[in-house]
C-alpha cells in the first residue's frame, strides 16, 4: 500500500485550542495494517508519543510491527502485555507499552513511563485509553476498528496545539486546514 493512498484528510480544533489533524483509511489484510505501521515509522524523524487505541484483536501490534520496521527495528516485535515495556533498537529507539492488562496502568505510571513517553525516541502504547490523563497533548494516535471478518478501519490523528504535524509525518498526506475552520 502506498503512502498516497491515506484517505480522508481533515483538520478539527480539539478542547484546549489543540487542532487535530486526521487521515482514515481502510485494511483488508494484516499485511496492510504492517505497510501502514512501516510508513507511519519511515515518516517519524524525532520523538513521539504514539497511542494505540481499538478492541481486542483490531491490529494494535500487528500495527506496531510494521511501525518498528519502519523504524528500522530487526528481529521479532512482540506485545509486551505480560513485561509491561518492550525497547527496539532501530533508527530511533521504540519502547512499546501495553497498559491493558487490569492494574497495569497504575504499573506504568508507577514505574514513572509517562515521564519517559517519547523522550529519546518513539513510545507507542497500546491500550492508550487506560492511560490517556497522562498522555502528553503533542502525540500521533491510532484508532483501530475491526469492521469485517478481516476489514480494519485505521484512524491516524496528529493531536497538538500546532497546527499541523511535524516533519515527516506530513508526506503521509495532504494536512490542510480545511475552509472554515
Amino acid at each position: 500500500m502506498s503512502v498516497g493512498a491515506l484517505l480522508g484528510v481533515g483538520l478539527h480544533e480539539r478542547g484546549g485550542g489543540a487542532m487535530a489533524a486526521e487521515l482514515t483509511l481502510s485494511t483488508s489484510s494484516d499485511e496492510a495494517s504492517i505497510s501502514i505501521g512501516a510508513a507511519v515509522g519511515e515518516a517519524i524523524h524525532d520523538s513521539m508519543v504514539i497511542a494505540l487505541y481499538g478492541e481486542m484483536g483490531s491490529g494494535k501490534t500487528t500495527f506496531v510491527r510494521g511501525l518498528a520496521r519502519g523504524l528500522g527495528v530487526s528481529g521479532v516485535v512482540n506485545s509486551p502485555t505480560y513485561t509491561l515495556m518492550q525497547r527496539y533498537e532501530g533508527r530511533l529507539t521504540l519502547d512499546h507499552y501495553d497498559a491493558w492488562m487490569e492494574g497495569r496502568e497504575r504499573e506504568v505510571l508507577a514505574d514513572g513511563a509517562h515521564e519517559l513517553f517519547g523522550r529519546g525516541g518513539v513510545s507507542v502504547i497500546e491500550w492508550a485509553d487506560r492511560v490517556q490523563d497522562w498522555l502528553p497533548d503533542e502525540r500521533l494516535e491510532i484508532h483501530m476498528r475491526v469492521t469485517g471478518l478481516s476489514d480494519r478501519e485505521v484512524r491516524i490523528r496528529w493531536c497538538s496545539v500546532a497546527p499541523e504535524p511535524p516533519g515527516g509525518l506530513k508526506s503521509l498526506g495532504d494536512w490542510s486546514v480545511p475552509e472554515g475552520t
